[in-house]
C-alpha cells in the first residue's frame, strides 16, 4: 500500500519512449495495461530489444540503487498504463520502514534471474526448442492470471533466439499448426505452454530447414518513437482508480 499510495499514473501510446540507456536517474515503473519491451543499447551496435513485459511487471530499480543514469531503455508496444514511483517517494518509504529494501532487493533479484533464464535459454541447442524456452519466458513476464500474450514481432524474436528470419518464421509457423501458439502480426498468444516446455526439452517433430543464427538487425528508431515526453503524468491519487492488482498480482514482481 505504502508504494502504490506514492506512485504516479502515467499513459505512453505505443513507440513512446519511457526512458533510454544513459537518461538522468529516476524511478521505478510498474506497468498495469499494456506492454513494453526493455531496450538494450550495446554502443557498438543499434539499440534493439532484449525482451518484453506484460502487466505486473516492475522495472528501474538499478538506478534508484546507483543514482546513476539508466542502464536499460523501455519502450510501450502498445498503448500502455504504468505506475510511477519517484525516487524521492521511495526515499520516504524507507525512512518509514528500512525493512522495505528487502522487497526491493527481491525485486532486482527476479530481475536478474530474468537475464539469467535468458542466457541460459541462448545455450538450448536445437532451434524449435531454443524458440520454445524464449516464448516461455517471455510469456512469464507478468502476473500469472492474465493471459500470456506478448508484443513481439517475428524479427524481434528471431533476434531473441538467435535464428535467421526465415528460421524463426518456418518454427513459429509449426509451433502454431501444433496449436502451441497463436501468431498474428507483432504479436504471439500462447496457448499451450504445456506443449512448449516439452518443445523446449526436445520433444516433438524435427522441423526441417532451420538455421541457426541470426545477423539481421533492427531498424533504427524513427522519429515518432523519439519523445519521452508522450507519457504524460497523472496525479498520486489516481493510482488507485485502476486495477493496480495488475501491476503487481498483489504486489507479485515485489
Amino acid at each position: 500500500d505504502a508504494v502504490l499510495d506514492r506512485c504516479l499514473v502515467r499513459r505512453c501510446r505505443r513507440g513512446d519512449a519511457l526512458y533510454r540507456a544513459g537518461d538522468p536517474p529516476g524511478g521505478l515503473y510498474g506497468l498495469i495495461e499494456g506492454g513494453v519491451g526493455v531496450e538494450l543499447s550495446p554502443g557498438d551496435r543499434e539499440p534493439y530489444i532484449g525482451t518484453f513485459a506484460r502487466p505486473g511487471f516492475w522495472i528501474g530499480e538499478a538506478s534508484v540503487l546507483t543514482r546513476g543514469p539508466r542502464f536499460v531503455g523501455i519502450r510501450a508496444t502498445r498503448d500502455s498504463l504504468l505506475a510511477y514511483l519517484p525516487i524521492p517517494q521511495w526515499d520516504a518509504i524507507v525512512r518509514s520502514d528500512p525493512e522495505a529494501w528487502r522487497w526491493f532487493a527481491a525485486l532486482t533479484l527476479r530481475n536478474c534471474l530474468l537475464a539469467v533464464s535468458i542466457a541460459d535459454a541462448l545455450m538450448t541447442p536445437g532451434a524449435a526448442e531454443r524458440m520454445a524456452a524464449i516464448i516461455l519466458i517471455l510469456s512469464s513476464r507478468g502476473a500469472p492470471a492474465l493471459p500470456a500474450t506478448i508484443d513481439v514481432s517475428q524479427e524481434d524474436l528471431a533476434r531473441m533466439a538467435n535464428l535467421s528470419r526465415s528460421s524463426a518464421g518456418r518454427v513459429l509457423q509449426t509451433f502454431e499448426a501444433e496449436g502451441l501458439i497463436a501468431n498474428t502480426y507483432r504479436r504471439v498468444r500462447v496457448i499451450d505452454d504445456a506443449g512448449l516446455r516439452d518443445r523446449k526439452a526436445g520433444d516433438g517433430t524435427a522441423i526441417h530447414g532451420v538455421g541457426a543464427t541470426s545477423s539481421g538487425r533492427p531498424d533504427r528508431p524513427g522519429a515518432d518513437e523519439s519523445a519521452p515526453s508522450a507519457c504524460r503524468a497523472g496525479t498520486r491519487t489516481s493510482v488507485r482508480r485502476f486495477r493496480v492488482g495488475k501491476v503487481t498480482g498483489k504486489i507479485h514482481a515485489w
